[in-house]
């Protein structure tokens, strides 16, 4: 992926702040909602520029983003430096109450959804748990408390600013997250979504893709790309070699935006959608809701198409190695069919 943030759009700006000096608030608001590990989508150029505001409500996990010891970051995984970041011990969730944590043996599977279905579980099986299964590994119980839950609408209903983007990563809460931002999302003050989905109903109630992406469709956002880089699985164990086999898929991360054909957006909209689609890889489309500003000249929006069409020699070297088995792949073929 090509970062053109940091490239020079003019003599004095890079993209980054030649873009921000056309908003009226020159910073960004990023939500990470289930932010246990710290965040890691964003280049640089955009999160430095950044508001983050990280909910976690597994108080072990909480502690060590507090105190700058994720298992991330003992891992050697550096997180991008942000202009701000405030941590919440909190849930979000549909309204405000208190409910039960499940704490499991996985940090990363703590959910509010209650225990996972124990069979379905057991009989997921993944290369990357090695001797043990999913249930096991993952899944189990360790141990239930209490968490504070807020919703969204209560959190930023007198705060005029936008929320350019947000990441849910809750394990199965995601769809009652958004119903407790209903307010915000139907002024479209919410931009940019990322949502994790399950293919897999592990929760006795459990919500889906589908059902995330019927209750956005309704209030007027789009779903324009779905992320499918979780391990895959196999139903029970198999000695296949999963190098030579096509797995299933248990979840995902589906991206959302107001839909650019059915709503009216505002010069401040089309300029933040810009940006966050652009810091997120999406060029061609976050370039077009720059130019739907108008806000921008031809010529600028020109250079920045231009910038974002030149890959770098290492790029065009690593994109030229990825196509070489595709290529021997057709030599073979065609070879064999000539045969």
């Amino acid at each position: 992926m090509i970062n053109i943030l940091n490239k020079k759009a003019n003599s004095s700006q890079t993209v980054i702040s030649f873009l921000l000096s056309k908003l009226k608030k020159k910073s960004f608001n990023f939500f990470d909602v289930g932010a246990r590990n710290g965040s890691f989508i964003l280049p640089e150029d955009y999160t430095i520029h950044t508001i983050m505001y990280g909910f976690e409500p597994n108080q072990e996990e909480y502690e060590k983003l507090i105190s700058n010891n994720t298992d991330a970051n003992k891992h050697g995984i550096i997180e991008s430096r942000f202009k701000e970041k405030k941590f919440f011990n909190t849930a979000l969730y549909e309204k405000k109450c208190n409910r039960k944590i499940y704490i499991t043996n996985g940090p990363g599977a703590v959910t509010l959804m209650g225990p996972a279905h124990k069979k379905m579980s057991v009989n997921l099986s993944r290369k990357f748990d090695k001797d043990l299964d999913y249930f096991e590994k993952v899944q189990k119980l360790k141990e239930v408390k209490s968490v504070k839950c807020d919703n969204l609408d209560a959190l930023w209903s007198d705060n005029e600013e936008y929320i350019d983007f947000i990441k849910l990563d809750t394990e199965g809460t995601e769809l009652n997250i958004l119903k407790g931002a209903e307010k915000l999302l139907r002024k479209k003050k919410i931009l940019m979504i990322k949502s994790e989905f399950f293919h897999t109903p592990y929760y006795k109630v459990h919500s889906l893709l589908g059902h995330q992406q019927v209750y956005l469709d309704k209030l007027g956002y789009r779903l324009v790309f779905v992320e499918r880089d979780h391990y895959g699985y196999s139903w029970k164990k198999s000695n296949v070699n999963e190098e030579y086999d096509k797995r299933y898929q248990y979840a995902g991360d589906a991206y959302y935006i107001p839909d650019p054909d059915l709503n009216t957006l505002n010069q401040e909209q089309f300029i933040r959608l810009g940006i966050i689609n652009i810091a997120l890889g999406f060029k061609a489309s976050g370039i077009n809701f720059l130019r739907s500003s108008k806000k921008f000249n031809n010529e600028e929006i020109f250079k920045i198409e231009m910038l974002a069409s030149k890959p770098s020699l290492l790029r065009r070297i690593t994109n030229f190695w990825k196509k070489i088995p595709s290529m021997v792949s057709i030599f073979f073929k065609l070879n064999h069919n000539h045969e």
